[in-house]
């Protein structure tokens, strides 16, 4: 059996979508060792892929990197999340490094038990 690359080891810790794309293009602006040809076959992605990465961390910093709107998926299960909550949490990770999904579920869960004892109420 063929050991795993050292990026795909690494994927298997990534929590963020953003911290993914980051170690993909990391090679490439800080140590300018390889080409995005080169990384592009490391990380099993398409060149254009890691090119536009590249550009935006480049453009705009870590910004960049945040999938765009027209980038994200379905969700694997339900429906597709409005994109007003989307960018809620972006800007809430935006204003604290340590937010978390945990945090999120914890908004949810504080709301929706104040919403229901509201209603429980009527």
């Amino acid at each position: 059996m063929e050991p795993m690359s050292e990026f795909a080891q690494l994927h298997l810790h990534f929590t963020d979508p953003v911290q993914w794309r980051y170690e993909v293009i990391r090679p490439l602006v800080l140590f300018d060792d390889r080409t995005v040809g080169q990384r592009a076959e490391e990380t099993h992605l398409h060149p254009d892929t890691v090119r536009r990465f590249t550009r935006r961390f480049q453009q705009q910093g870590m910004l960049g990197l945040f999938p765009t709107p027209g980038e994200r998926g379905r969700p694997s299960r339900g429906r597709q999340i409005p994109d007003i909550v989307l960018q809620e949490i972006a800007r809430l990770k935006g204003l604290y490094d340590g937010f978390q999904y945990r945090e999120l579920a914890r908004i949810i869960h504080l709301s929706l038990s104040r919403f229901l004892s509201g209603m429980m109420r009527l």
